[in-house]
């Protein structure tokens, strides 16, 4: 959101180049997880707290065109892959199941850790 923000900025927008900065990582975060292929980023905040006020449907730069896809298409397919995976349910968490639409960033109960 701060990118967007920032490039369209009437009075002191940066450069274009600071948007290649930003996605010159994407190529390391390209991946399939359960059965779909997108731009990942594990929390959904990651994929939908810019689509709150930005309408992303259609909008491409150079690494979406170059998978056929588009932001909001990405983020369509985090939100099913999500669901996909509390269906699947591979650590028999409780609660998970195909009503669960997707996982955000949050704080566990107790001192539980991934081994």
């Amino acid at each position: 959101m701060v990118y967007l923000l920032a490039l369209g900025s009437p009075t002191l927008p940066v450069a274009t180049s600071a948007w290649s900065a930003w996605t010159s990582g994407y190529a390391q975060c390209w991946g399939s997880i359960q059965g779909y292929e997108f731009l990942t980023f594990g929390p959904l905040f990651g994929h939908q707290y810019t689509q709150v006020w930005v309408n992303l449907s259609g909008i491409q730069d150079a690494f979406m065109s170059s998978h056929d896809s588009d932001y909001f298409k990405n983020s369509r397919l985090a939100v099913l892959t999500q669901n996909a995976y509390a269906i699947a349910n591979p650590l028999a968490w409780q609660g998970y199941g195909a009503n669960l639409w997707g996982l955000t960033a949050c704080d566990g109960p107790g001192d539980f850790q991934i081994a």
